[in-house]
């Protein structure tokens, strides 16, 4: 939020945008006049939606107090359950998607991989539609730990999103979207512990 703050009063003038609706589109985001699209380290290089853009990549912004640590990891889970009937074949399917040939495979199309063999991160990329971009960027920084999360967290960091967008639309100031925030977060946790 502070950045958002840091943003807004440094460039008054300028629209921040957030891409904060599921139904947003990268059409519509590079139609918005857009100029930086930031996003999880596990996003796949989509250039084909790029059309006509110039663009590039580069890493994220570091903290001063933790340099050379990016965002998080967003991890895909694979398990098979008790109830499967085919445990065996499952586990084979997972077997292939944690491989070395699939993890290269994946990579020079630009989804991000997830060994640590260097040579299939330094293919990341090569085989996308658009040559000449520095894909390597993903790789620069560490991933951020992940923290623990309980069961109320999706439910919590949903109703500060409601409130958040009412400030990026300008409907609200900071203060009362982070009173409104907590206010909200403290009525679901007070019925949770009632329960």
């Amino acid at each position: 939020m502070n950045f958002i703050l840091n943003v807004r009063r440094k460039f008054p003038n300028y629209s921040i945008r957030y891409i904060l609706d599921k139904g947003d589109t990268l059409d519509q985001l590079m139609t918005a006049g857009v100029a930086m699209s930031v996003f999880l380290s596990s996003y796949s290089v989509r250039t084909k939606d790029m059309g006509d853009v110039n663009w590039d990549m580069v890493s994220l912004p570091t903290l001063k107090e933790a340099p050379r640590v990016g965002s998080q990891a967003y991890p895909t889970y694979f398990f098979v359950t008790q109830m499967s009937e085919h445990k065996d074949e499952a586990m084979e399917v997972i077997k292939y998607l944690i491989s070395d040939e699939y993890q290269m495979e994946i990579s020079r199309k630009g989804m991000m991989p997830i060994l640590k063999n260097e040579e299939i991160k330094q293919a990341f990329g090569s085989a996308a539609p658009v040559e000449g971009k520095n894909y390597y960027s993903v790789f620069k920084n560490e991933f951020a730990a992940t923290p623990h999360k309980t069961r109320l967290d999706t439910q919590a960091e949903g109703l500060l999103y409601e409130e958040i967008r009412e400030f990026v639309k300008g409907n609200t100031d900071i203060n009362s979207t982070l009173r409104k925030a907590e206010e909200e977060i403290d009525k679901l946790l007070a019925s949770e512990m009632a329960k």
